[in-house]
């Protein structure tokens, strides 16, 4: 662990203190003040459990006499209130078992109620099921209903829905009531065989961009001729891969594209040309886009309009490392100016100003009108069931469900076998299924929170505990803890259980610090250590392609990459009682700042780690202010080891004319 001092948390809350994570309808949205990937503040607008361990391949529930699930305006008895909008207020309650029919071939694949990811076409991203047709033609589902309370068993009942035959198809449950599926249409393959790439000129050794020079100086990085972008095939710093002979090539019969790309030492990007032939895409509204992308890392794609990139802004695809990952981009977003009637390209590019290489492989890549889901007039529950219906009361197929683990989903594996898994909305990439999640490392006899201790501590670890000291994330592979531990020096823990067949344990992160607390709030930051501190790669370090000249262009912490972070902040007083611990992303932010030994830095809280939002009330004359997307630790920028004023006189003074102003607080740091 590092402590880097003093620093400063800068925050903008969301929160009035009386706001909800619920579904808000487009029309009622608020501005939402966030930090964007750049450090820059940001307006925004935002448009009961059974127990799923004894699934299995689960009979239907009315056939295991099971209590009705929760719906989602239940009562303490579980009962529901009655027709919810939208919703037949004719309904009858069921009191009786309804009969499972079955020999339906729509049958139930994958629940996922804490969705992260998948965007339904309003940008939100309520819960959804999924449903596959096992036919060999197509299934009308017109009068089927939905229903998540066996009381209720028509509460919800499908439009003009067809899913074709062999097919997914996604409901939304989201409370906004749209019966019909409008499949996806007009789509077309965005990948030929014409591919080139472009640069932005760099400035060599010195960092560049000098006041009326061009930024480039002759055989120093740049090339004569000023500043620019290089075009071609291939060039110095967009290489083709590994055993390719060109951008754009064939596998087994399919166009693909890849390339390894970095940026020229003060330059700003580098990319990949796709040509699309004048593609006419004034009907689209999605990309699809499959692939490899490095983890972490950041590609834009974009469209060109003649040889000028589109007015879309273009969407960044974050890397997770996975050969298959799958990408759904809503063109809707930042697009209104675009010109979609005459795309020549598309663009995938590598946007830095720091030294490091990515690389990306595109397997497949569609664009097409995405059409419409059903979403249904109930929203998903964390844990409960859900019912295909006929319209003479009989079930057609049901699936139970209880909490899902952090970034899981309830699925069905081609043999019929239910089990926690990746998320893969359209049947993409289930992977395994694991039909119960092992022990919980946090459920130990003793685990002592985190914080400032002066004497030993000692941890009592479950079964099949596995644990990392010194930040990094636990695997499968990692040493089985024994029974006891005694811990009496500075220490990060991380655990996770793991059991052979089953789902792995949720992570624990642990932080003892054998010192005495500081009189200020503290801030301990946790992440795989040669992550940040690797001296060629690590994202808080110089690494090998600076420039010479402040603020040292091309280092590692000029680098777009942002980490996965576990934060802890501890108040003055409280030792050994953390007011908060959550994963976000980590980004180096500032400018000239970025060179100093301690550095800003951004965590942006992303759903996909387990919270939409950090829930505490960072400063305290401002308790009204208590939910917030990100916040920033500030090293004070130029005023950097100096008198440490500056922020707090910046922030008080529109006080004195009441203009609104970011909140601060003084905080000891720790990576």
């Amino acid at each position: 662990m590092v402590c880097l001092g003093l620093a400063c948390v800068v925050a903008c809350s969301d929160d009035s203190g009386t706001g909800t994570d619920d579904f808000e309808p487009v029309g009622s949205a608020e501005p939402v003040v966030i930090i964007d990937e750049n450090g820059n503040e940001v307006i925004v607008y935002s448009s009961t459990s059974i127990d799923p361990q004894s699934a299995g391949s689960q009979p239907a529930l009315s056939q295991q006499g099971l209590e009705p699930a929760s719906s989602s305006s239940q009562k303490d008895d579980k009962s529901h209130e009655g027709p919810l909008t939208g919703e037949d207020p004719h309904q009858v309650v069921v009191d009786t078992a309804l009969p499972f029919v079955g020999s339906f071939p729509v049958v139930f694949s994958e629940v996922s109620p804490n969705n992260a990811n998948f965007k339904d076409n309003d940008g939100n991203d309520p819960g959804w099921v999924e449903l596959y047709n096992t036919s060999d033609s197509a299934v009308s589902l017109k009068g089927v209903a939905l229903s998540n309370d066996a009381k209720y068993p028509r509460r919800w009942v499908f439009g003009n829905a067809t899913m074709p035959a062999k097919s997914h198809m996604v409901v939304f449950l989201s409370g906004k009531n749209y019966p019909d599926y409008i499949p996806p249409s007009d789509s077309v393959n965005m990948v030929g065989t014409d591919c080139s790439s472009e640069e932005s000129a760099g400035g060599g050794m010195w960092g560049g961009n000098f006041p009326g020079m061009g930024g480039d100086f002759p055989g120093m990085g740049g090339g004569a001729g000023g500043a620019g972008a290089a075009t071609g095939a291939a060039s110095s710093n967009v290489s083709n891969l590994t055993g390719k002979s060109a951008l754009c090539f064939s596998e087994n019969g399919t166009n693909m594209v890849g390339a390894t790309l970095k940026v020229a030492q003060g330059g700003s990007y580098s990319r990949v040309v796709v040509k699309a032939n004048n593609a006419n895409l004034s009907k689209i509204d999605q990309l699809v886009v499959r692939g490899f992308f490095t983890k972490n890392h950041k590609i834009r794609v974009n469209f060109k309009e003649g040889d000028s990139l589109s007015k879309w802004s273009g969407k960044n695809l974050r890397g997770t490392g996975d050969t298959n990952s799958v990408y759904y981009v809503r063109i809707a977003e930042n697009a209104s100016d675009a010109n979609l009637s005459r795309v020549t390209a598309t663009t995938f590019a590598f946007e830095t100003q720091g030294s490091e290489s990515t690389t990306f492989k595109v397997t497949s890549y569609i664009a097409r009108k995405r059409g419409h889901e059903p979403h249904t007039t109930f929203k998903a529950e964390d844990s409960g069931a859900l019912y295909l219906v006929s319209e003479d009361m009989g079930i057609l197929d049901s699936v139970r469900f209880g909490n899902m683990p952090t970034g899981a989903s309830w699925s069905r594996d081609a043999a019929g076998k239910w089990g926690y898994a990746a998320p893969s909305p359209y049947g993409n990439a289930a992977g395994e299924v694991f039909p119960v999640q092992a022990g919980d490392a946090s459920a130990a006899v003793n685990i002592p929170a985190s914080g400032f201790y002066s004497s030993a501590v000692t941890v009592t670890f479950p079964a099949g505990t596995r644990c990392e000291q010194g930040g990094t994330a636990p695997t499968a592979n990692s040493q089985v803890m024994p029974q006891t531990l005694t811990i009496n020096a500075t220490t990060v823990l991380r655990c996770r259980a793991y059991a052979e067949g089953s789902y792995p344990g949720e992570e624990i992160i642990r932080t003892y610090v054998f010192e005495q607390q500081p009189s200020l709030a503290s801030i301990f930051v946790t992440t795989d250590p040669l992550s940040m501190f690797s001296p060629d790669s690590g994202l808080y370090m110089t690494g090998n392609g600076a420039s010479m000249m402040d603020p040292k262009k091309g280092a590692n912490y000029w680098s777009n990459r942002e980490l996965p972070v576990y934060v802890e902040l501890f108040e003055p007083g409280s030792p050994r009682t953390p007011a908060f611990g959550i994963m976000g992303d980590f980004k180096v932010t500032g400018q000239y700042s970025r060179a100093k030994e301690k550095k800003s830095f951004s965590v942006t809280v992303r759903e996909e780690y387990g919270a939409k939002r950090l829930k505490y009330p960072l400063f305290p004359s401002n308790p009204e202010l208590k939910k917030f997307k990100a916040f920033s630790v500030r090293n004070f920028g130029n005023n950097f080891g100096s008198d440490y004023l500056r922020d707090r006189i910046g922030e008080d003074a529109p006080k004195l004319v009441e203009i609104s102003a970011t909140k601060k607080k003084k905080v000891v740091s720790n990576l």
